[in-house]
């Protein structure tokens, strides 16, 4: 059993982040996550346009239970995909469905994710005073919340130091990727390592549920997509939020400035 309650890696991402945590970041590795999962797939359709741009464009992968904002990017995906070929959606259009959905910002990213957290006991709502008379609503780890986060970090550390262990110590990188679950997709250096980890946790065969992991996820999963579509969608997915999302929200999560006692 784990020690921790199952949260997404967006999800990882604000708690790890709270005072610097970017919408549009949650929503780059959300749509990582996702693919490695199987949700979606992410592929990169070539050269396009006069400028020859490189696009990268979104299919609906397999039905499997979300919720949250996750859910609305698949359902997003889903309902958008283009009816004839290639059956997808260009990751340009996607964003521009994304602001819709999530607003101009993604600001109901962070207000869903938040809620997650709340729910899972790794939030807490404190009211503060403000101005003398007023009071306001803000979110903060919890005791459990900061416990996880500074295990996470130290998880994060090691992390860092498996594209060296895979040349040298394949069994090391597995047991740490598999301790470490979803927060693989918090940091983007590990992408391109994905398939040949997927292929080492599958000959390793690991046993257990990896049930300590602090984002759980099946790990062998990370061989579902080609990781080598990955640069061209982190480019065309950063080149597409730079008109909006993106800024940091600095902070802790206020909340509505309330009336007095």
């Amino acid at each position: 059993m784990s020690p921790w309650p199952t949260i997404s890696p967006a999800a990882a991402y604000l708690l790890m982040n709270p005072d610097w945590f970017r919408p549009g970041e949650a929503l780059r590795i959300t749509l990582v996550s996702l693919a490695a999962r199987g949700a979606i797939r992410i592929e990169d359709m070539g050269q396009v346009g006069i400028l020859h741009r490189c696009a990268t464009a979104l299919r609906p992968g397999a039905p499997m239970e979300l919720h949250g904002h996750e859910a609305e990017v698949v359902r997003i995906v889903r309902e958008n995909a283009e009816t004839d070929p290639p059956y997808a959606l260009p990751l340009s259009k996607f964003v521009e469905l994304a602001r819709k959905s999530f607003g101009s910002d993604y600001f109901m990213v962070r207000a869903e994710i938040t809620q997650d957290l709340i729910d899972a006991g790794l939030f807490d709502e404190v009211r503060e005073r403000y101005m003398l008379f007023l009071k306001k609503t803000r979110v903060r780890p919890s005791p459990l919340g900061y416990t996880w986060q500074q295990a996470a970090l130290n998880r994060v550390g090691e992390l860092k130091r498996v594209p060296d262990l895979l040349n040298v110590d394949p069994a090391k990188a597995v047991a740490i990727v598999a301790a470490a679950g979803g927060l693989v997709f918090l940091l983007p250096e590990l992408q391109p390592h994905f398939p040949a980890l997927s292929s080492a946790l599958r000959a390793a065969q690991p046993t257990g549920d990896h049930g300590s992991s602090f984002v759980p996820l099946d790990i062998t999963a990370l061989g579902w997509f080609d990781s080598a579509d990955l640069p061209a969608f982190e480019s065309d997915f950063s080149a597409a939020d730079s008109g909006g999302s993106g800024s940091g929200d600095g902070g802790d999560g206020g909340g509505d400035g309330g009336g007095g006692d």
